[in-house]
């Protein structure tokens, strides 16, 4: 593939990536939350507590911004925050339960929404899809976030 194809591919894809996110996250709204939120629900239920600073550099963002995002998760009731007893500085943030069922809801609507959108494809392509973009993520960590391995 020459250069200019190369070029005007890498430019479409990056279009239509942005239209799916910009799609899914339109759904995720309507369910009251924001891209980041789900973030934040999603890495603490992967962990049974996190730090904030530990979220913040997950997420690649600052801990004032994974503090105000806690706050409103915090006012949902689906995480809690605490003090560790040997440095009250350092601040750990867990699922409450109804954190993990709303996490769950919310998980279940997203697969069967990308079931629905997944339909007309065969399995073969879906699978390859994947493929195809567990190998991006990996490329765009090694390549453009090398601090972040």
């Amino acid at each position: 593939m020459d250069t200019h194809v190369m070029r005007e591919t890498c430019a479409e894809l990056a279009y239509q990536l942005l239209i799916l996110q910009q799609n899914l996250a339109t759904t995720l709204a309507k369910e009251g939350f924001t891209r980041n939120q789900l973030f934040v629900l999603s890495y603490l239920s992967r962990r049974d507590t996190a730090k904030i600073g530990d979220i913040a550099r997950a997420a690649d963002m600052s801990p004032s911004t994974i503090t105000a995002l806690c706050d409103e998760l915090e006012a949902k009731h689906l995480v809690q925050r605490h003090r560790s007893k040997s440095d009250r500085r350092v601040v750990y943030v867990t699922l409450t339960e109804d954190g993990k069922r709303k996490l769950e809801m919310v998980r279940e609507q997203r697969v069967n929404q990308m079931m629905e959108m997944f339909a007309p494809f065969d399995p073969h392509q879906l699978e390859t899809t994947v493929e195809f973009v567990k190998g991006l993520n990996s490329v765009y960590k090694t390549l453009v976030l090398p601090e972040n391995t």
